[in-house]
C-alpha cells in the first residue's frame, strides 16, 4: 500500500489494520509527520509501515509501473493535486488500484485505456478510484 499526502496517516492506519500487510507513508509536512511518525509508533508498526519524508507530488514520478497494489491519496482540496495526481498514475501505473479523495465539485480526468473508474460521493467531498484491469492472456 502506498498512502499519499498521508497526513497522520488516518487512511494508511485504517488499511493496516484491516489486513494491508505493509504500508508507504508519504508527507512532508513538519506537523503532519511528527503525527504520523507517533501514530506508526503508537500503534506499533515497526516492519510494517514506512514513512517518506518527501513531497507527495513527485513520489510516484519514479517509480516503476506495479509498484504498489493499491494507492490512498488525500492531496489538499484547495488544489489541482487530485488531477495531476490521476493524470500520473494514467502514464505510470504505480498502483493497481488508486483511491484519491478530493471535494466533490472537481471532476478527475477519464481512466486511460485498459482501465475503469468509479466516483464515490458524501456530501461534499468525493473519493474516485482507478482500477487497472487485468489481463487474462
Amino acid at each position: 500500500m502506498l498512502d499519499l499526502f498521508a497526513g497522520t496517516g488516518a487512511l494508511g492506519l485504517e488499511a493496516l489494520s484491516r489486513g494491508a500487510k505493509e504500508c508507504d507513508f508519504v508527507e512532508n509536512g513538519p506537523g503532519a509527520l511528527h503525527a504520523l511518525k507517533a501514530n506508526v509508533a503508537k500503534f506499533k508498526l515497526k516492519g510494517h509501515a514506512r514513512v517518506f519524508r518527501r513531497d507527495a507530488r513527485l513520489f510516484p514520478t519514479n517509480l516503476a509501473a506495479g509498484a504498489y497494489d493499491i494507492c490512498l491519496a488525500d492531496p489538499p482540496y484547495n488544489s489541482k493535486l487530485a488531477i495531476r495526481l490521476a493524470e500520473l498514475w494514467a502514464i505510470r501505473s504505480f498502483a493497481a488500484i488508486l483511491a484519491v479523495e478530493h471535494d466533490a465539485a472537481m471532476s478527475l480526468p477519464a481512466p486511460p485505456e485498459g482501465a475503469t473508474v468509479d466516483r464515490l460521493e458524501h456530501e461534499s467531498s468525493a473519493v474516485t478510484i482507478y482500477l487497472k484491469e487485468s489481463r487474462s492472456d
